[in-house]
């Protein structure tokens, strides 16, 4: 059943006024981790904007009103249970009160309708799709090129994300606290990843960056306790801090040739980390990148660099091999 608009209201207001206070329990704790504070975009939600109309239960779609994004009134339509912005020549997906919020299942089209006009669904929106706990699917089409911050933060029984080839950006804390998240493919088109992408996903196992990704920023798997697979590409060029902040399951780990910075606290709290091949083209590496990887026991280096790496990490006492 759908909430009702008044329910919706008051669920807002609660969570605007407990953001400050649960925003510490989003990050993990550590004296030496600075708190994630992404820019704010508050979500244009239509307010006197929109204009007083009656839906038809049984076929909400269409034109509802108008919302004001970047102080321009742009034309708002309802199509699926999902609401849209029209955007100049471009169709973005927004919440509003009356986005559909308690669905199992969600496929964003390529197209929507407006005026006899297709309007492709270029964007979705900053915190669009955040606390729809219910969601158990979701499918972005090729046509997005660009998800915004939070855009499915908190979405507790999301299982499955289908990402199409064509997404090009994807902002920070996208799916993060998606807790019931097992795999995720990250598609070849993406240019720009966000920190914390995936911060939280306690259920994350497997996880495929394709070739084309070249960086995997601070906090992307921070808290993904079940991680236990990942490939990644051989473009990947940098390793942000604390990208792999309590892998608990990840085991060992080969690093491609390309790759030329890793982070500080990189692998910390990787207990079950045995093995790790580092590529002759690092140029700098972060400070205790191994604090707490009590499994540790080799580190594969370039045969030429045996000596430098074993002073490096001396403190953490693995064996220290060339290839």
């Amino acid at each position: 059943m759908k909430k009702t608009t008044m329910t919706k209201i008051l669920i807002l207001l609660l969570v605007l006024t407990t953001a400050f206070a649960m925003s510490a329990c989003k990050r993990k704790t550590s004296p030496n981790h600075a708190a994630q504070q992404p820019a704010a975009t508050p979500t244009p939600y239509p307010e006197g904007e929109v204009e007083a109309i009656e839906l038809d239960p049984e076929s909400p779609e269409g034109y509802i009103g108008t919302i004001e994004i970047d102080g321009v009134d742009c034309p708002l339509i309802l199509h699926d249970n999902l609401s849209y912005a029209i955007v100049k020549e471009e169709a973005m997906v927004v919440y509003t009160l009356f986005t559909d919020d308690v669905l199992e299942s969600y496929t964003i089209p390529e197209y929507v309708d407006y005026e006899l006009k297709h309007y492709p669904v270029t964007s979705i929106d900053d915190d669009a799709f955040t606390d729809f706990t219910d969601a158990v699917t979701i499918s972005i089409p090729s046509s997005v090129k660009k998800i915004g911050i939070d855009a499915f933060d908190g979405c507790e029984g999301l299982e499955e994300i289908i990402i199409a080839e064509g997404v090009e950006s994807i902002a920070s804390g996208a799916f993060s606290n998606c807790t019931a998240l097992k795999s995720i493919t990250l598609p070849s088109t993406i240019k720009e990843l966000g920190d914390g992408l995936f911060f939280g996903c306690e259920a994350l196992e497997t996880v495929v960056l394709s070739e084309g990704i070249t960086a995997i920023p601070d906090d992307t798997f921070s808290n993904c306790e079940a991680l236990a697979s990942i490939v990644i590409p051989s473009t990947l060029k940098t390793i942000g801090s604390e990208a792999f902040w309590t892998c608990t399951s990840l085991g060992a780990i080969r690093l491609p040739d390309g790759l030329t910075t890793i982070g500080d606290r990189c692998f910390y709290d990787c207990e079950s980390l045995t093995e790790l091949t580092l590529p002759s083209t690092l140029t700098s590496i972060g400070d205790s990148l191994f604090d707490y990887c009590e499994k540790l026991a080799v580190i594969y280096v370039p045969s030429d660099k045996v000596d430098s790496y074993t002073e490096l990490f001396e403190e953490y006492e693995p064996v220290i091999r060339g290839y």
